[in-house]
């Protein structure tokens, strides 16, 4: 009896790994840091002269201001899907294990649905649309967070919102500039034609 022939691997879509992609970018650079202050500690125990806290305390500031980053910014692909899956983790330690007062709480819990948001968006993409729409229900009353000015927006579609809102911005300045150049226009003619004015005025000459 022949064996059946395994089916083939779907094709791997270029757009959902970390490509340009600024939350998988800023996991590589988390790693990175983290091995550069596992090294700095290993020269620093060898030779505490050569390599000394400060050089560890200013790697632990720089990787914590990029993991920040990473916990506000929406991934577009799996790999920085991924990444905030791994500082979500992170988060749940830290409510876990550390003694934290209501605010330092309540900032965690904020990054952490900014990016149960940004996670849940990128799988929708991941999945499409059809297989999405067989738990759509279920996902629109149970992905939700309150986050934005108090008011409760759906996790899958506020970010979305923010192009338009770019779009608008944009037209709107450039409005705005258009006006200011014609009236900086309008007023040097009107400089530019006052002497002229004023010469008619006393020679009662007009041209």
């Amino acid at each position: 009896m022949s064996k059946k022939k395994a089916a083939p691997a779907p094709a791997l879509n270029l757009d959902l790994l970390e490509g340009t992609c600024d939350v998988a970018q800023l996991g590589i650079k988390i790693g990175e840091l983290w091995s550069a202050r596992d090294a700095a500690e290993e020269r620093m125990k060898q030779n505490p002269a050569e390599v000394g806290k400060k050089i560890v305390h200013e790697i632990d500031d720089w990787r914590q201001r990029l993991v920040e980053l990473a916990a506000i910014q929406r991934a577009e692909s799996l790999a920085g899907a991924m990444v905030q899956v791994a500082l979500l983790s992170d988060g749940v330690n830290d409510l876990k294990e550390n003694d934290l007062d209501d605010e330092e709480k309540e900032d965690i819990c904020k990054g952490m649905a900014q990016m149960l948001q940004s996670v849940a968006i990128m799988l929708r993409r991941a999945m499409g649309e059809q297989a999405y729409s067989t738990i759509s229900e279920m996902c629109d009353v149970y992905l939700h967070t309150n986050i934005m000015d108090g008011n409760e927006v759906s996790a899958l579609t506020w970010m979305d919102v923010l192009p338009k809102l770019i779009a608008e911005e944009r037209a709107r300045r450039r409005r705005d500039d258009a006006k200011l150049a014609a009236k900086k226009l309008k007023d040097a003619r009107g400089i530019a034609s006052a002497p002229v004015m004023a010469n008619e005025e006393a020679t009662g000459v007009t041209k």
